[in-house]
């Protein structure tokens, strides 16, 4: 879980929505990613919620959790699969399908019927084996 602390500036006049002031700033994140992810949080050490209207001064604290999964698992899902070589797929995604798991949808996506059609292991392994060739490529002389 990723702790997220930000003081609104002294000299701030705006009346704003904590969720949009956290946005708009270069540091923060987009309101639907916050939305998702958000545990719990605290204005000046009081529970608050994204609606909360920000003060000059306000020290904002979000405990926030990163809605990723573990593992993609690969699945048999039928493609239209349009044209593809060793550089590219082009796929007539059906309407309606999601195209990679995220909160609500963590199967039946594009990503996973295309790791299934790629014979393809699932995401945690994928990156396991990335890890190891980076280990290998940094022991070579």
């Amino acid at each position: 879980m990723a702790y997220y602390t930000v003081r609104v500036p002294k000299n701030y006049e705006k009346n704003e929505r904590l969720d949009k002031y956290i946005a708009s700033i270069p540091s923060g994140m987009n309101r639907s990613k916050l939305k998702s992810g958000i545990v719990s949080i605290l204005v000046n050490g009081r529970n608050s919620k994204l609606s909360y209207k920000i003060k000059a001064g306000d020290c904002i604290d979000i405990l926030w959790e990163n809605a990723v999964p573990d593992n993609i698992e690969p699945e048999d899902i039928p493609l239209d699969i349009i044209y593809e070589d060793e550089n590219v797929c082009v796929v007539n995604k059906k309407q309606g399908m999601v195209t990679h798991p995220a909160c609500g949808n963590w199967s039946g996506t594009l990503v996973n019927a295309l790791l299934y059609h790629w014979n393809r292991g699932k995401i945690s392994q994928v990156n396991e084996a990335a890890s190891d060739a980076e280990l290998l490529k940094k022991r070579r002389p």
